[in-house]
């Protein structure tokens, strides 16, 4: 499986990869859907560095208040670093096998995406990292969008004895140099476009607004199928 053809999308913290044949109505309530959520969860919750728990909650209660259907979910503990043991059957791998995601193609993907791009680093930097003297902590969340629309979303929160720099997100990319513990949460989303649809209009005009006053989006590559 090749992602080659996805296009990548920063949200806040999420990197969304979009496939060429996604509609643009469909794209386009997905990424709404996502900024409005960061946005409520951070309002509900605070910070998501503050109280991850608290925020995950209130970021998947966004997603059912605009009607999008959790179908599969999953929480994990990854454990890096030399001597790390591999287990076959934890909650994160068996849903990426009933998702049918390629992890290590997704990341191959994404690495090669953001080598070079210092603007795309930058981004992840200001939403997905928290620095504090000697420590460091990221709260970042990988997305595939798939015809419905659905989401399949998956964050991960690590905490390093070191600040996290530009390098470090290019190495979590290529999972080299990482040691402690992964806290991993996956979600599935079918959007029910019926019930969305009536606040459709009112929810792209939000984010319109929020989009100018505060810029969370950005976009790598160019859409190949407008």
């Amino acid at each position: 499986m090749t992602y080659a053809d996805h296009t990548l999308i920063l949200i806040g913290q999420t990197v969304l990869l979009v496939p060429p044949g996604i509609e643009v109505q469909q794209r386009e309530d997905a990424l709404d859907s996502l900024h409005y959520c960061q946005l409520l969860a951070n309002k509900h919750a605070g910070s998501c560095f503050d109280d991850p728990d608290a925020w995950a909650v209130a970021y998947r209660q966004g997603f059912e208040s605009l009607n999008w259907i959790r179908f599969v979910s999953a929480h994990d503990w990854i454990a890096l670093g030399p001597g790390a043991a591999r287990n076959e059957e934890t909650p994160l791998l068996n849903w990426l096998k009933q998702r049918k995601i390629d992890v290590d193609a997704v990341l191959a993907t994404l690495s090669k995406a953001l080598t070079g791009v210092p603007e795309g680093l930058d981004h992840l930097l200001r939403f997905a990292v928290r620095n504090e003297a000697d420590t460091g902590e990221l709260h970042i969340e990988f997305g595939l969008l798939g015809a419905g629309p659905i989401l399949d979303l998956c964050s991960v929160s690590l905490r390093c004895e070191h600040p996290i720099t530009r390098e470090t997100l290019a190495a979590a990319a290529q999972r080299t140099q990482l040691q402690g513990e992964l806290a991993v949460r996956a979600l599935s989303l079918n959007l029910s476009k019926q019930h969305f649809a009536s606040q459709r209009s009112d929810l792209h005009n939000l984010i319109l607004d929020k989009e100018r006053e505060k810029p969370r989006r950005l976009t790598l590559g160019v859409m190949t199928h407008e």
